[in-house]
């Protein structure tokens, strides 16, 4: 998962190096959806999203969701100097509106949990 900024920009958080920026290019086939808010506020999000640039990935979040995704093991982590994708979007809408997109609100948010989410919109598939 990446977040799309502008042109052939994406920023993401890489579990092989440090939140930045990347090239949308580098997907051959995705699914796009949008937040389900106004132009204004989603600027916003991203804004408070690509303050993490440089922030190491979060290891610690993703073996909790693999615990309790594969093991029914009910460990939740949330590190709040490392991210994964799924968890810097929850929370910088948080931050910015108050709102949690998803039923689980620790750092550890896989993009599953996003995607079933209601506060995000198909709105095609983008092929390169």
């Amino acid at each position: 998962m990446a977040y799309f900024v502008a042109s052939n920009t994406t920023f993401e958080a890489n579990a092989f190096r440090r939140a930045g920026y990347g090239a949308l290019s580098d997907y051959l086939e995705i699914d796009v959806k949008r937040l389900r808010f106004t132009a204004e506020v989603r600027e916003r999000i991203l804004k408070r999203i690509e303050r993490t640039k440089g922030s190491p990935y979060g290891w610690g979040e993703v073996i909790a969701l693999l615990f309790r995704e594969r093991f029914g093991i009910p460990i939740y982590f949330d590190d709040s100097k490392s991210y994964e994708c799924a968890e810097l979007l929850v929370k910088a809408v948080h931050e910015e509106t108050g709102i949690w997109i998803t039923d689980q609100t620790t750092g550890d948010v896989s993009p599953q949990d996003l995607w079933e989410s209601a506060y995000l919109e198909g709105i095609g598939i983008a092929q390169y």
